[in-house]
């Protein structure tokens, strides 16, 4: 739960700049649902402001844990009220999703997380099948920077690409020459 937002909402008494706040939580795309769900979020502000109910928790549990016909009755003498049941729904949704915690970084992958590992797995199969070995090593500093002008200097798409180069380099006891394309 967003306790944060909720409590700024609650303690905030001003009709136009809590309509701005709510807008900013959640911002016009132009999805009915959405303006459905700023005014069940203004209208629940204002019913709880109004019985001095300003405790978050009660207020994020009505609006996305009770049903529809629950929230309509805690939302009775309002605009909202008059919501059909199946709107309701959708801005509880909506709100849902606006008033919940999500820990951790956003998603940036559209794939599942059994996708991602599944993908993880091919690649390493992968890498086995053409006879890699995975070798950890601790580089210096130095080092590093001296595997990062190898790579850039000779159009190596990987530092893995760059070690081989290196490595197959100092057994054949041949210098590594710039190829022109750094």
């Amino acid at each position: 739960m967003k306790k944060k937002l909720i409590q700024n909402l609650l303690m905030n008494r001003h009709a136009e700049d809590l309509h701005e706040r709510i807008a900013e939580a959640i911002p016009e795309t132009g999805v009915r649902g959405q303006s459905i769900a700023r005014q069940v979020l203004a209208d629940a502000v204002e019913v709880s402001q109004k019985h001095d109910k300003l405790d978050p928790a009660e207020l994020y549990f009505t609006i996305c844990s009770s049903t529809a016909a629950q929230l309509t009755d805690f939302l009775q003498g309002t605009k909202s009220a008059e919501t059909a049941p199946r709107s309701l729904a959708i801005a509880q949704g909506i709100l849902n999703d606006v008033l919940t915690s999500k820990a951790g970084r956003k998603k940036t992958s559209g794939a599942s997380r059994q996708e991602q590992l599944a993908e993880a797995q091919s690649r390493r199969r992968e890498k086995i099948k053409e006879d890699h070995k995975r070798v950890d090593v601790w580089l210096t500093p130095e080092a590093v920077n001296n595997l990062a002008t190898i790579q850039r200097e000779h159009a190596c798409k990987s530092q893995a690409e760059a070690i081989e180069l290196a490595l197959a380099a100092a057994v054949e006891k041949r210098i590594l020459k710039p190829t022109g394309n750094a």
